[in-house]
């Protein structure tokens, strides 16, 4: 059997469901994130969407698998949509989450009614050092014997001083019989490292429908240089940097990244309305 054979194919992934009207909302986290992180933002929405907010695979409750492609991710979420008869829906995606929201785009632009980008662009990065530091370093953490989250978080502080980027990675621990135990399916999204710093496949490829690419202005994952890529595969789109805000812009400009989506979601919306 091949390597190919082997893929896993169409995960089931878990989710958590807000609101009850149509249109419909994937949102989709970024790295070592999982479909809680986004649960403030879907509260704030939920009068106005059905939102759902999921994990991807080898994170929060989903399965675990060896590979990981933006192809394959792609795949999971659509067979999600399908699967929950969702057959027009709009996709949020924030970092790798915003990565496979453009590879579902792309892929399947008759089913993505809108797309939301979240500080990171069609293009590939050169950062793997840090990522897979990161991913050792989970790795080798002794977490037999843990119970409490300050015991945890005391030992990850040698090797990850910075307390927000600390305190991100221990939303992914939970408790086992021995201790703690990783959410995360590091084995899979260590040996995954270098596909998920690439670009989305299908380079031909075209989405032409309402796209907003929203970056942080501390951060160069959005940078201006990305800009002629993210205009080259989403002509329709608009493009908006969040003042004072980095990577992880929904955290840190909660207020604005929401405001900022909601006009782009409402706009699109009336548009949409039978004149």
């Amino acid at each position: 059997m091949n390597q190919e054979e082997n893929v896993e194919r169409k995960l089931p992934l878990a989710f958590h469901a807000f609101g009850i009207q149509e249109p419909h909302l994937l949102i989709l986290h970024g790295l070592f994130g999982s479909s809680r992180n986004w649960r403030g933002f879907a509260q704030a929405l939920e009068k106005e969407f059905r939102i759902w907010t999921i994990d991807l695979r080898n994170h929060g409750e989903s399965p675990h698998a060896f590979q990981m492609s933006y192809q394959l991710m792609s795949e999971d979420v659509l067979e999600f949509a399908k699967m929950r008869e969702l057959w027009k829906f709009g996709v949020l995606g924030h970092s790798m989450g915003g990565k496979t929201a453009m590879q579902m785009a792309l892929d399947a632009p008759q089913q993505v009614r809108f797309l939301v980008v979240a500080d990171i662009a069609p293009v590939g990065y050169t950062h793997q050092d840090r990522h897979g530091e990161l991913i050792a370093t989970m790795k080798q953490m002794n977490l037999n014997g843990i119970r409490q989250m300050s015991d945890a978080d005391a030992a990850l502080k040698i090797k990850v001083p910075d307390p927000v980027l600390r305190k991100f990675l221990l939303l992914n621990l939970k408790p086992d019989q021995n201790g703690m135990t990783w959410r995360l399916g590091l084995k899979g999204i260590d040996a995954s490292l270098n596909r998920l710093l690439q670009a989305p496949g299908e380079t031909e490829k075209i989405y032409e429908g309402p796209a907003l690419f929203v970056g942080g202005e501390n951060s160069n994952y959005l940078h201006p240089r990305h800009h002629p890529e993210v205009r080259r595969f989403f002509p329709n789109s608009r493009i908006v940097m969040l003042k004072r805000a980095g990577h992880w812009l929904h955290a840190e400009q909660p207020d604005a990244f929401r405001k900022t989506v909601r006009s782009f979601l409402n706009a699109v919306c009336k548009q949409e309305e039978p004149s």
